[in-house]
């Protein structure tokens, strides 16, 4: 899973992406990137990426995913009776930047930034539902 790269890397993915889905339909220079995407409805791929990430974790939660995954990662626990509280993830401190953009700390931060309702969908499909509607890149932070 290419979650951890950075934004130079990410734009130059997202630009490849474009001038390929041109290409192929066809399309003038002047269509942006977003129409295209619009036009076959369909999102980003840094926003695609971020779903998968999310939708794994909530099927390792659930019991339906790989263990190994869930070994990553620790819900946390709190004395109060808040909202949500039981959903969220431990997250580590970290001093370096390879810490920062390592699978697990994206992964918890974006788990730990969705909304307490999503976090506990139903099943994955009521999940991947609720994702879809979402702008995640706006969650993670650079």
């Amino acid at each position: 899973m290419l979650i951890g790269i950075t934004k130079t890397l990410s734009d130059k993915l997202e630009d490849a992406n474009y001038y390929i889905l041109r290409t192929l339909l066809g399309l003038s220079k002047s269509t942006s990137y977003d129409s295209i995407l619009k036009l076959i409805n369909t999102s980003t791929l840094e926003q695609r990426r971020f779903s998968h990430v999310l939708i794994l974790l909530f099927k390792c939660f659930n019991g339906i995913g790989p263990s190994y995954i869930a070994d990553f990662f620790k819900l946390r626990t709190v004395n109060y009776n808040l909202r949500g509280s039981g959903s969220k993830l431990e997250q580590s401190s970290f001093h370096s930047k390879w810490r920062l953009n390592s699978f697990a700390s994206i992964a918890s931060h974006l788990w730990n930034t969705l909304p307490s309702n999503v976090r506990i969908a139903g099943n994955v499909t009521t999940f991947r539902d609720m994702i879809d509607k979402l702008n995640l890149v706006s969650f993670i932070y650079r």
